[in-house]
């Protein structure tokens, strides 16, 4: 569909806004909605989180429209009569309020309840879900507004002076169902290739666990690994501790954290986990954002070019990474020094394809994150040096296809989004008519 320009505009005299067609209004929220916020409900008392009213954390209003059988969290009637938490209507429109959160926007179809970090804004004067797509393009005008205080936030007096520009309400009827049309048939491409990316992923994970516990080769005998996730490895393979084939390990970090006391720009390079794990499927990491002052160095362990770490924090757990730079080591990752009998490649590639199941098994007991016992205690199944540098050029050559052709669905769901976005901009600002 063509979109054309409407017929006459006005300036709107705001500058993010520019013109605005001849007859719709600019309104702040506060002239045409009210906004509420409630407190959560006592995480103490187990009785009100035993019912089954919808509560949604902040992390669920993410520019999206929520789902109901997506919500996870539940509190009770109790929870609803004795505390300041509230019912938010259907088809309402959710703001947070704070940290990485802040200013994302969600569209409710359904009746909840939700933490004190969501605000609702509450209106029958305009058209919800155009509200929410409006929003969708303002994050700059709110994000002016954001203040520091142990984490990234705004309040109420910020989203109620948010500027709205504003057409009839048949108009905005016309433009929500025109976006809803629109962006869906969007979002479907953009699901279609999510799903292609999983598969590459899986894809990918089973050529490495093939590779590096049955190697390349079809006509070997094979014996049983005793392991659940490897079953039969070949014949001539040996299983060692990593402990027999490394030193591992862990360094601290300064404390108090990002203190100008330790940090410089030029001095020597600080890896931390989030660098390690950023790209998980990258092998080298080149660069770092943060570098340590000469005396804190001291305090720490300087690490070598071409060492292999494995991140160890929660939720980044087991993910691998060799060093292209001379670094001091991160409370957030173990280091693998003094290699024996084993390629270096070769160990990134057999912890690359164990990520998964080793997270099961730690997040599975009390062990909130790694410690440098469990790594050594680590099995791992070795063939020949000259058999590991087989399976390393077999697999450098073949996941080089497979993130190429990953990078290249990302791409093309990065234009999607921004056809997305453009066309929202520009339908809710007034630049074209639908």
């Amino acid at each position: 569909m063509k979109l054309k320009k409407y017929s006459k505009y006005k300036n709107s005299w705001i500058d993010w806004i520019w013109e605005i067609p001849e007859d719709w209004q600019i309104m702040k929220i506060k002239h045409f909605a009210k906004t509420v916020a409630w407190w959560t409900p006592s995480t103490a008392n187990e009785s009100f989180w035993e019912g089954n009213i919808p509560w949604l954390p902040s992390w669920m209003v993410h520019d999206n429209i929520i789902e109901e059988d997506k919500v996870f969290k539940f509190i009770s009637f109790e929870a609803l009569n004795n505390s300041s938490t509230k019912w938010i209507k259907p088809n309402s429109v959710l703001i947070a309020l704070t940290w990485a959160t802040c200013w994302n926007i969600s569209y409710l179809p359904f009746k909840a309840t939700a933490n004190q970090s969501v605000i609702w804004i509450e209106t029958n004067k305009v058209d919800s879900i155009y509200l929410f797509y409006y929003l969708l393009t303002q994050k700059e005008q709110i994000l002016i507004n954001q203040t520091w205080w142990a984490q990234w936030w705004i309040n109420q007096e910020n989203v109620r002076d948010i500027f709205c520009s504003i057409p009839l309400l048949e108009n905005q009827q016309k433009i929500s169902s025109f976006l809803d049309s629109k962006t869906s048939q969007i979002e479907k491409l953009i699901k279609k290739d999510r799903n292609l990316i999983e598969l590459l992923k899986e894809k990918r994970v089973s050529l490495i666990n093939q590779a590096v516990t049955k190697w390349i080769k079809r006509d070997i005998k094979m014996k049983e690994s005793w392991v659940e996730w490897i079953w039969e490895i070949p014949e001539s393979w040996k299983i060692m501790s990593i402990r027999r084939i490394a030193n591992i390990v862990r360094w601290a970090s300064p404390r108090p954290a990002w203190s100008p006391l330790y940090f410089d720009w030029n001095y020597i390079n600080w890896i931390t986990v989030a660098e390690v794990t950023k790209w998980i499927n990258e092998k080298y990491l080149y660069n770092t954002e943060s570098f340590l002052t000469k005396e804190w160095s001291l305090n720490s362990r300087i690490i070598k070019v071409n060492t292999l770490l494995l991140s160890n924090s929660w939720a980044t757990l087991w993910v691998p990474k060799i060093t292209k730079i001379k670094w001091c080591i991160n409370d957030g990752s173990v280091a693998f020094l003094d290699l024996k009998n084993i390629d270096i490649n070769f160990l990134f590639y057999y912890f690359s394809q164990l990520t998964k199941e080793l997270r099961d098994i730690v997040q599975g007991s009390w062990q909130p994150n790694l410690n440098t016992e469990l790594v050594k205690d680590l099995k791992i199944w070795l063939s020949s040096l000259e058999e590991q540098q087989e399976i390393v050029d077999f697999l450098d050559k073949e996941t080089v296809k497979i993130d190429s052709h990953i990078k290249k669905v990302e791409r093309r769901i990065d234009l999607y989004e921004e056809y997305k976005k453009s066309i929202i901009y520009n339908v809710v600002t007034g630049k074209v008519e639908v």
